[in-house]
């Protein structure tokens, strides 16, 4: 009985040890895909001049967007016939793929200064005085706002919304995410060449009118083909934002401190993702359903007109080809 009983106990804390062990792996992936974030654009923005901006950010972005595609649709085969441990495994072998890899590119320095190494980690005043420009911080707001509504609004209450009110299957609703990320590498590409060819504003312009159509779409039709077409547009307006606004990030800042400016402009964006889901689902809580997603819906819009009009403080560096 006392070994039975150890045994109970050693399993219980193994399963403890085993949680904590994905947690601490999970915030150290948050770490690493964080970094090559910023470091990834940072060093894709000083291989091309800022005429490309635009269609080089679009096409880095869409890259990301197939392979989290592909990631999602492999992860699943390999988790439901090979078990979950199976994709662990995998991606264990294709990171070091990827480590050995990174260790083919050669390193860059700052063009304005070679010779003097970097004092500290943490950013001087004077640094954050060159990056904090009226456009930085207007492109910054931007993404806070479309990453609360993508995060908050169409990452946690659409899902609820579609099966629990419009009485979608799983199947169905797993076929809509396809849709919006096949659109969001639509958007990635088409507006990463737009913003070079007719200007960065009108392009982000067009994405949030895309962006409200979807919303007000969703809320209008309720059965699956036309949601499928919603959730493309959803996906495309997404995928348009996600690649023009660091292109001005990008043309806005000096090239010495653009790893710093691509670094505050992916804090904004961690912190949309942080504080969506809590407005959205607070809003929800306090109205009650199912009237709460409605206006749920509404505040996205509003949240769209509002960046229309940040976007008039973007300032435009580069001529259009």
């Amino acid at each position: 009985m006392q070994l039975a009983s150890g045994y109970k106990t050693l399993k219980k804390k193994c399963k403890k040890v085993l949680f904590w062990m994905l947690i601490t792996a999970r915030i150290i992936w948050g770490v690493g895909d964080a970094s090559f974030f910023c470091i990834g654009m940072s060093y894709v923005s000083r291989l091309f001049t800022s005429e490309k901006h635009g269609r080089t950010m679009g096409v880095f972005q869409a890259v990301e967007m197939v392979g989290s595609f592909l990631g999602q649709t492999a992860g699943g085969f390999l988790a439901a016939n090979y078990g979950p441990r199976m994709n662990f495994l995998v991606c264990t072998v294709l990171g070091v793929v990827a480590l050995l890899m990174v260790t083919l590119i050669k390193g860059m320095q700052n063009r304005n200064d070679v010779s003097k190494p970097a004092s500290s980690l943490v950013p001087t005043r004077k640094e954050m005085t060159k990056v904090l420009t009226g456009t930085v911080i207007a492109a910054c707001l931007i993404n806070l706002v479309a990453m609360t509504i993508n995060s908050g609004l169409l990452g946690t209450i659409l899902p609820i919304y579609a099966t629990e009110e419009l009485l979608l299957s799983l199947t169905q609703y797993a076929l809509l995410v396809s849709g919006s990320t096949v659109g969001s590498i639509v958007g990635n590409l088409i507006g990463g060449f737009a913003a070079d060819k007719i200007g960065r504003k009108k392009t982000l312009i067009f994405g949030f009118i895309m962006g409200a159509v979807s919303i007000a779409g969703i809320l209008v039709f309720s059965t699956f083909m036309p949601l499928v077409a919603m959730m493309f547009i959803k996906g495309i307006f997404w995928g348009i934002i996600y690649a023009v606004t660091p292109a001005f990030i990008a043309d806005a800042v000096p090239d010495e401190v653009r790893g710093i400016g691509i670094g505050t402009f992916r804090t904004f964006m961690d912190m949309g993702g942080l504080i969506g889901p809590i407005i959205m689902s607070t809003l929800v809580e306090f109205i009650g359903v199912p009237i709460g997603y409605t206006y749920s819906f509404y505040l996205g819009i509003v949240m769209i007109l509002g960046c229309l009009l940040l976007v008039l403080k973007l300032q435009e560096t580069v001529r259009v080809q």
